[in-house]
């Protein structure tokens, strides 16, 4: 009876040993991708996108000092572990091939690979941390370098969002495998001299060093930052860490960093919006954009603000990684301060040159007109009294002087009147725009020979005077271009409005053009054409193949 209870405890225990150092094993392995996981992570939050932007993955970037500059920074990451084998950074191109951008290995090493080379061998988690955004701990496994656990997670871009490179950590299979190994048979040594009593113990014991060893390399990477970096309680907002970087870039010293919350380094009217988007904030990784901060001087800069949640002295907790970009929103600032002055500016121009215009317009109009019609007249009243004192009578060629002196004189009134029109558009005062446009273009293909067509799927539309001068001056320029140069046949106008948008398109069939080529006599045209839309914020689109004729469209806003 005692053997087979002996037997029984010890078949109890064994079994029990085993269990317990499977989930050992177990926790063990999750704890080290996780500690692997967090570790890449941050590696990926620490190398600069700007840098990566410009790398080239060829030859070129031997010389780069931003491809320098990372692999001197990847040198110093693998100074952290020494169970660290390899530490990489790595592209995917269209067709899914994965390539080497930089590595920790010094130019020439045969364990390095030069910018660009291809990865044959890359696991299908590395296209996925790419598509995905997620990083993730591959393996262990093996490939013609090794047998390797790999951590990956994915080099964000704030701008897009979206991953732009994979930073990546090979962890050595033995050491993984002798690290799960020795960790497991320490509770199972302790299991089989204290039973279960101390397993709860142990289990804490190892997680708290694995944290300890975690939190050191965290601290490497997060105090050697350059660019300023800290760390927020998620609830307080209170400053948890700061680096040195941001000490010095913002002014306060780390004792009064600790003594504030980020709401203090925001403008007062910000602070709303930015406890909305903390609010609203749930993901691991978060591109939190463009915001303005005050440092201790009072200046205020624009920052790039790049975070992602962490877990610091047990309290929940986000990483920020900031990129001062004051200069460049400054001149973007300026540029567009410059562009509203130019704009007016133009307008006030093309206000003048419409006043001439109308001013000149009116002194034909009231001078030569009037001339011209009395002549007219008085040239049908000589012809009369002519005809009347039987002076002429015999002499058919005489009155048929007059009838051309006539003829000559109504030619020239309607040439002044074409020439009014276009100088002061008088029909879009009589007829509106819809009926001007008709009659503009049943005149043009008269004069020209050439066949117009109109087109207009709106039943009542109403323009104000600025909306409707800019589109009958772009008819006008558009058609005296194809006057000029097109050679076509045929002309096609269409007047349409759709999302909000009233669409002016003039189509001919002729010779047409090759954009991409200078030195076009009605560029000027255009460009005239362009500054009107601009000015009323529609755009103009001009579209030419040599052959196959033009196409000139202009778009404005428009609520019917």
């Amino acid at each position: 009876m005692k053997f087979k209870t002996k037997h029984a405890l010890i078949t109890t225990v064994v079994i029990l040993t085993l269990f317990l150092t499977c989930i050992v094993g177990y926790v063990t392995e999750r704890n080290m991708r996780n500690s692997l996981l967090v570790h890449t992570q941050i590696g990926a939050n620490c190398v600069d996108v700007n840098s990566v932007k410009r790398l080239t993955a060829t030859a070129a970037d031997l010389k780069s000092p931003d491809y320098l500059r990372l692999k001197q920074q990847f040198a110093g990451i693998m100074k952290v572990d020494k169970d660290m084998h390899f530490v990489y950074l790595m592209g995917v191109r269209n067709n899914g091939k994965v390539f080497f951008y930089v590595d920790d290995r010094p130019d020439g090493n045969p364990e390095g690979s030069p910018p660009g080379s291809p990865y044959d061998e890359a696991p299908k988690e590395f296209n996925r941390v790419m598509q995905t955004g997620i990083a993730t701990v591959e393996g262990p496994s093996t490939d013609s370098w090794g047998s390797y656990a790999s951590g990956c997670a994915p080099v964000i871009d704030p701008k897009t969002g979206k991953p732009i490179a994979i930073f990546a950590i090979d962890f050595a299979t033995g050491s993984w495998y002798w690290e799960i190994i020795s960790r497991s048979a320490i509770p199972a040594g302790i299991i089989i001299l204290l039973m279960t009593g101390l397993i709860s113990l142990m289990i804490s014991i190892q997680r708290g060093e694995l944290l300890k060893k975690s939190e050191e390399k965290y601290r490497f990477m997060f105090d050697n930052n350059p660019q300023p970096n800290w760390i927020y309680d998620a609830e307080t907002l209170a400053f948890l860490e700061v680096n040195e970087a941001a000490i010095n870039h913002y002014g306060y010293s780390r004792e009064e960093f600790l003594s504030i919350t980020i709401k203090d380094l925001l403008p007062a009217e910000d602070i709303h919006v930015l406890l909305e988007n903390i609010k609203n904030t749930r993901k691991l990784y978060n591109v939190d954009g463009v915001w303005r901060n005050i440092k201790k001087n009072g200046d205020l800069i624009y920052v790039e603000i790049m975070s992602h949640s962490v877990i610091f002295n047990d309290r929940n907790a986000r990483h920020v990684l900031i990129h001062d970009i004051t200069d460049r929103k400054l001149a973007e600032i300026a540029l567009n301060k410059s562009e509203e002055q130019l704009r007016k500016f133009a307008s006030y121009l093309q206000n003048v040159r419409e006043e001439e215009k109308v001013a000149l317009a009116r002194e034909i109009h009231d001078d030569l007109g009037q001339i011209l019609v009395a002549l007219k007249i008085d040239m049908g009243l000589l012809k009369q009294e002519m005809i009347k004192g039987h002076t002429f009578h015999s002499s058919e060629k005489a009155l048929g002087e007059f009838d051309n002196i006539v003829n000559l004189i109504d030619s020239t009134i309607k040439t002044t009147r074409r020439i009014l029109n276009g100088l002061r558009p008088e029909l879009l005062e009589l007829y509106g725009f819809v009926g001007s446009t008709k009659e503009y273009i049943r005149e043009f293909g008269k004069r020209h020979q050439i066949s117009c067509e109109f087109e207009c799927d709106i039943s009542n539309i109403e323009l104000d005077p600025q909306q409707s001068l800019a589109f009958f001056r772009i008819l006008q320029e558009a058609l005296n271009n194809i006057a000029r140069h097109s050679k076509a046949t045929s002309v096609k106008v269409q007047l349409q409005c759709l999302d909000n948008k009233l669409s002016l398109e003039i189509t001919d069939n002729g010779v047409g053009f090759d954009k991409n080529k200078n030195g076009r006599d009605d560029s000027y045209g255009m460009l005239c054409m362009k500054e009107r839309v601009i000015l009323l914020k529609g755009e103009l689109y001009i579209t030419s193949e040599v052959g196959r004729g033009t196409s000139v469209k202009a778009e404005m806003p428009y609520s019917a």
